[in-house]
């Protein structure tokens, strides 16, 4: 039928030692984090012609990140406000595929694929304050 369904789901931890090259200090060591997020794909190829498909497809993407708030050696303290990320995709791709076989005998293929894709924040993302 040419429908697929696929699901991804991501998960990360970080532990980042922060600095400036501008001040020439650290501003924190051992600074942890984690992260996770969750995508969902959707599409369907359409045959155009025995060499030619095309696949319409649209993904949604929720990730959030945390991270453990501080105060940089000029007692600037530094929190994370905002962690959710929720973004669209609608995309479009393209595919050609031809086989055939030399005077040999000897089998050669040939794939080209291409993709267009329009992208959309539904929520802005990460704000550190």
């Amino acid at each position: 039928s040419g429908l697929y369904l696929d699901g991804q789901a991501q998960v990360s931890w970080y532990d980042s030692d922060l600095g400036s090259h501008t001040a020439h200090r650290t501003l924190a060591d051992g600074n942890d984090a984690f992260g996770y997020a969750l995508s969902l794909e959707a599409g369907k190829r359409f045959a155009i012609d025995p060499r030619w498909t095309i696949t319409p497809q649209a993904q949604l993407t929720w990730s959030q990140v945390d991270f453990d708030g501080f105060t940089d050696p000029f007692d600037a303290a530094v929190s994370h406000d905002k962690s959710d990320s929720f973004k669209g995709r609608l995309g479009l791709s393209a595919d050609y595929g031809h086989a055939w076989r030399d005077d040999q005998g000897q089998l050669t293929r040939a794939n080209v694929y291409a993709i267009a894709n329009l992208h959309q924040k539904f929520q802005e993302g990460s704000k550190i304050e």
